[in-house]
């Protein structure tokens, strides 16, 4: 409810408003009169039946007790803004409809003191009976997660999930707790249930942390070393990582955000650009199991969102494969898996000695160094100057279509060197570099990314 007043304390309160003669205490069997007593006024516009204290208790209040025939309750909520000189009130009924058919609706799985562990996938498992039917028909549940022994629920697991008896949940990693519950609540009705006992949730082991270096062709200069910083000096390079939006799935990240003093740095440590760097599954490397954007420094680092650390991901540590992306360049992999456990673990993907996925076509050898290849202007697995779905006719579109001297500045996907302006001809044109990595004599030929 709300309340024009400023200053006014809203409080609420639940009552049953059935007044037929039953037995009393209550009992669950009554098709009438009340079963649950009214309370003093809250502040909180939301009532447990019975009260949440009882149900983390597992007891039976005596004068709140649950149904198990089929009836029909009656409710109504009291709103007053308690003003000293004018109080007003407002009222609202609602019909609470028993199916003596349907139920009990409970949660399974965790109903004991087990232990899961921060950040790892577990199943929660209730007992549908019939809800999912007509006339409850509720088709969707909500998975939440108490650290505090069911009081209070901060963490969705998921929303809006099928109600059909078992799903797998990722916990978020938060501190150590011995106080968890699981909460199974419908959702779009009222009907809930939590895990009888408490269950532990242990600490998420050391997130797999990597100081990994890259070179991208496009903006790579061999005199100096070091890769343009064009788009950051032009002031175009987005504080939010632009892979979510162009339709790159993320698991276990994505959003990534930046900050203005962080692209202000100039020198080796300017960035360049945004990269995306993968885990994928030890045992299936097609399967990415984290996702990271991060920023990509003139000298070759990748470095979290703050300019300087290393980056982090957001899964247990482990052995794993890492695969290095750019939105116009295409990437690789490593060709075995890397250890990342017990600490920050260093991988310089520009040296010769670091073996890739695919062999040698993987990367480009940019004299002393290795690259990624550039010239994916449609982010697909290849390279193509000619043919359906190429590579070089999205430059000519973006500058007009028509002359092919025209440019067009800004941060976009076909700006393959990076200096922040399209160019279909002449110096540092984009164009030309996709031909070359073909093989620069046959136009018809392919460049396929060594990725599975």
């Amino acid at each position: 409810a709300s309340d024009l007043d400023v200053g006014t304390m809203l409080t609420y309160t639940w009552e049953q408003m059935n007044n037929q003669v039953s037995t009393q205490p209550p009992v669950s069997t009554s098709t009438g009169g009340p079963n649950f007593r009214a309370l003093l006024p809250s502040t909180s516009p939301s009532r447990y039946l019975p009260n949440l204290n009882a149900v983390v208790a597992n007891s039976n209040p005596t004068w709140e007790v649950l149904s198990s025939v089929g009836r029909t309750f009656n409710f109504r909520v009291t709103v007053r803004d308690n003003n000293a000189s004018a109080g007003c009130t407002a009222e609202s009924n609602m019909t609470v409809t028993v199916n003596a058919a349907s139920g009990p609706f409970l949660v399974n799985q965790p109903n004991t003191n087990v232990s899961w562990q921060a950040g790892s996938v577990q199943t929660v498992t209730w007992a549908v009976a019939g809800t999912n039917l007509s006339p409850v028909s509720c088709t969707a549940v909500d998975i939440l997660l108490s650290v505090d022994g069911g009081f209070n629920y901060p963490h969705t697991l998921l929303s809006a999930t099928p109600n059909d008896g078992s799903q797998t949940v990722t916990l978020p990693v938060i501190p150590a707790t011995s106080t968890a519950r699981i909460m199974v609540r419908a959702n779009g009705n009222i009907f809930y249930d939590i895990s009888n006992s408490n269950f532990t949730i242990t600490a998420a082991p050391t997130p797999p942390t990597l100081a990994a270096k890259m070179v991208l062709e496009g903006p790579y200069d061999t005199g100096s070393g070091l890769m343009s910083d064009d788009l950051r000096s032009g002031g175009l390079i987005p504080l939010t990582e632009p892979y979510t939006t162009a339709g790159w799935v993320q698991v276990n990240g994505g959003g990534e955000t930046t900050t203005a003093p962080v692209l202000a740095v100039t020198g080796d440590n300017a960035i360049v650009d945004w990269v995306r760097v993968e885990l994928r599954s030890s045992a299936n490397s097609g399967l990415v199991v984290a996702t990271r954007q991060a920023l990509l420094q003139r000298d070759g680092d990748i470095v979290a969102t703050d300019g300087v650390s290393p980056i982090t991901f957001n899964v247990a540590g482990g052995n794993y494969y890492v695969a290095f992306r750019h939105r116009n360049h295409l990437g690789f992999m490593t060709a075995a898996t890397v250890a990342l456990t017990g600490g920050t673990v260093a991988l310089d993907m520009r040296s010769l000695g670091a073996a890739t996925y695919g062999g040698a076509d993987a990367r480009k050898s940019l004299g002393s160094v290795l690259g990624s290849w550039a010239g994916n202007v449609l982010a697909d697995d290849r390279l193509l100057y000619t043919g359906q779905s190429n590579d070089r006719d999205p430059i000519l579109v973006a500058i007009g279509g028509t002359i092919p001297t025209n440019t067009i500045a800004g941060y976009r996907q076909e700006d393959i060197n990076l200096d922040g302006l399209v160019k279909y001809t002449g110096l540092d044109n984009d164009r030309d570099a996709i031909l070359v990595n073909i093989g620069g004599a046959v136009p018809t030929n392919s460049r396929l990314e060594q990725l599975p």
